[in-house]
């Protein structure tokens, strides 16, 4: 049976991520052929949320579509993505949040398959978050994907806590074909197919400044820690940076994972 390939970048932070993705997605695209690309976008105005003009930066450099977490409402400018007739149903707000603007999930059609992508928040450890019960939710996406006829979907679970994702990810198991988690900005290597089918990672990390704290300019961080505080966190301009995401191909019959693989590139010069 045919597969399909998914591309997914975990969290890409400001002008520095979105500049690595632009010069390392040709690649990426000659090396794995994917057939949809999907962007963690939380982060995308310098870090604090999303505008028009960084959507669509990432859309001409060749992304599908845009999940996001509890960070997305953090630039003003999100209004301007939710009210646009040609991003509202490719940028994604988590589906269990509770504000009234954006749509948690959305069906896209390429290559001759129908996609169900979908974004769901967790609850522990994350601030700044209106998020009602993600299992609840996760039924209620479920049934969604069924309505559009989607053969293969896939969650971005935006969460802190490893024991919800994990939880949530084995619930899901061969309910949906890929479970991927994001907001640590840390990869994990846990990649797996779990064994009714659904392709799994805890979180696929950030795209954005290498050896830096999770994006931003340690020194600061470090500043405010020595005061029990958080400090200000500050995305360099230049330097170093990584891009971390992952390739997951898909038997399009059965909507079932057949292959799982961490894509992590350092780029020092």
């Amino acid at each position: 049976m045919p597969t399909k390939k998914i591309l997914i970048f975990g969290d890409t932070i400001g002008k520095i991520g979105r500049e690595t993705v632009k010069k390392i997605l040709p690649d990426l695209k000659a090396e794995y052929r994917p057939d949809l690309i999907i962007m963690n976008a939380e982060n995308l105005a310098h870090g604090f949320g999303i505008t028009a003009k960084t959507i669509l930066e990432m859309q001409d450099a060749g992304v599908d579509v845009f999940t996001s977490g509890n960070h997305v409402w953090s630039n003003e400018k999100y209004s301007e993505v939710f009210s646009d007739p040609a991003l509202k149903n490719i940028v994604l707000r988590p589906y269990n949040d509770q504000a009234t603007e954006g749509i948690g999930f959305t069906t896209m059609e390429k290559n001759g398959v129908k996609f169900f992508i979908a974004s769901l928040s967790g609850i522990v450890f994350m601030e700044k978050n209106n998020a009602t019960n993600f299992i609840t939710a996760a039924d209620e996406l479920l049934e969604q994907a069924q309505k559009a006829g989607a053969k293969i979907s896939i969650i971005d679970f935006h969460a802190e806590a490893t024991s919800e994702k994990a939880v949530l990810g084995l619930y899901l198991n061969g309910k949906v074909s890929a479970f991927v988690g994001t907001h640590t900005h840390v990869p994990t290597a846990d990649e797996r197919i779990l064994s009714k089918g659904t392709a799994f990672i805890s979180d696929i990390g950030m795209t954005g400044a290498h050896n830096q704290a999770i994006g931003g300019g340690w020194a600061k961080i470090l500043e405010g820690m020595k005061n029990n505080e958080m400090g200000k966190f500050e995305i360099p301009e230049s330097g170093p940076v990584e891009s971390n995401a992952v390739v997951i191909e898909i038997d399009e019959g059965t909507g079932r994972a057949v292959g799982i693989e961490r894509v992590r590139r350092v780029l020092v010069g």
